[in-house]
C-alpha cells in the first residue's frame, strides 16, 4: 500500500508528458537562483537538490496532517533555502519561477493540488505514486476563476515549464509524485 502525502514531505515530480521520459521538476536554475525547467535528474546527480520539493502548509508553516485533492500547498525548493515555486508571472500569465518570496507571498506562491483538473475529486486522499495537478490562483476574489495549471516538458527540448489554464497536452499537466527517501534528502 501506497503511503498518504503530507505536509512536511519532500518529494520528486515527474512530468507525465507522452515524450517526456525522465523529466522532473528542477528549480534554482540559473545565477539568479529563479529558473524552473523540466530535466533528466539521473544525468545530473550533482544538482539533484534543484530536483527535491519540500511541501509546506504555509510559506511560515509547514504545517503537518494529511493531504487530499483540493487543498493548498507551497513548494519549497531544497536546493537553497527560502526558494518557492511561483506562477502565473508574465509574459501572458505563463511564467514559472522560483523565489524568495519575502513580503510579497500571494496566491502566486500558492498551489492547489488534485488528482483531476476538475473538482470531482475533492477530499480525497493523495498518495505517493500518484499523477496530480497544481493550479495557481491569481486572483482569488475573481468567481469562477479557472486557475493556471503547472505544465512542464514543453517546446523543443521538452524543459519548459509553464502555467496556463487551457489544458492542451494532458500528460504535460500531470506531475507524478515520487517520494525522496529520508536518508536522501540532505
Amino acid at each position: 500500500m501506497s503511503t498518504q502525502l503530507t505536509y512536511g514531505s519532500t518529494v520528486y515530480l515527474k512530468n507525465q508528458g507522452d515524450d517526456n521520459q525522465n523529466r522532473w521538476l528542477s528549480g534554482c536554475r540559473d545565477s539568479g537562483n529563479n529558473n524552473v525547467r523540466t530535466s533528466n535528474k539521473e544525468t545530473e546527480k550533482d544538482r539533484i537538490k534543484t530536483y527535491k520539493w519540500e511541501i509546506w502548509k504555509r510559506w511560515n508553516d509547514m504545517g503537518s496532517g494529511d493531504i487530499q485533492s483540493g487543498d493548498y500547498l507551497y513548494l519549497r525548493c531544497l536546493f537553497m533555502d527560502d526558494r518557492w515555486l511561483t506562477g502565473g508571472w508574465e509574459p501572458d500569465n505563463k511564467g514559472v519561477r522560483t523565489d524568495n518570496g519575502g513580503t510579497q507571498f500571494g496566491t502566486s506562491y500558492e498551489w492547489r493540488v488534485s488528482l483531476r483538473h476538475d473538482d470531482d475529486d475533492v477530499g480525497r486522499p493523495i498518495y505517493f505514486g500518484d499523477a496530480v495537478y497544481f493550479a495557481v490562483y491569481l486572483r482569488v476574489e475573481v468567481v469562477d476563476n479557472p486557475g493556471l495549471f503547472l505544465s512542464g516538458g514543453r517546446t523543443t527540448g521538452n524543459n519548459e515549464v509553464r502555467t496556463q489554464k487551457d489544458i492542451d497536452k494532458p500528460g504535460t499537466f500531470q506531475w507524478m509524485l515520487e517520494e525522496v527517501e529520508r536518508y536522501d534528502i540532505a
